[in-house]
């Protein structure tokens, strides 16, 4: 489909712009503006030392794969407090719609109770 009849069928979304009617390099995929946001675990780190980014993506993307933005990180090898989280940058994407998978739902409970 030639771009000039994509942009008419969904035409990009000012501010967003940047994610939104925009087809990203690595795989080709065309943001639209019913596309649905979730915030979730990135798996990093090698076998039996796993390290997790907490990550602000595309729900269709893949679990490792490409992310819009890093929020926080989740260390569940490290004793005490395991995690840290950019509160801020969460509750702006929440605001927006973005849906957390139930294990960050918990980090971020935890850590608005810890601000407060």
């Amino acid at each position: 489909m030639p771009a000039a009849l994509w942009y008419i069928s969904a035409p990009p979304c000012g501010q967003c712009a940047k994610y939104h009617g925009t087809t990203r390099a690595r795989n080709n995929r065309n943001y639209t503006f019913l596309d649905m946001v979730a915030i979730r675990l990135n798996r990093q780190g090698s076998k039996d030392r796993p390290f997790y980014k907490i990550v602000v993506v595309d729900s269709r993307a893949r679990r490792d794969g490409d992310f819009i933005e890093q929020v926080g990180t989740y260390n569940p090898m490290a004793e005490g407090e395991n995690y840290t989280l950019n509160l801020e940058s969460v509750e702006k994407w929440l605001a927006n719609g973005a849906k957390p998978s139930e294990t960050v739902a918990s980090m971020i409970k935890k850590a608005r109770a810890a601000k407060a």
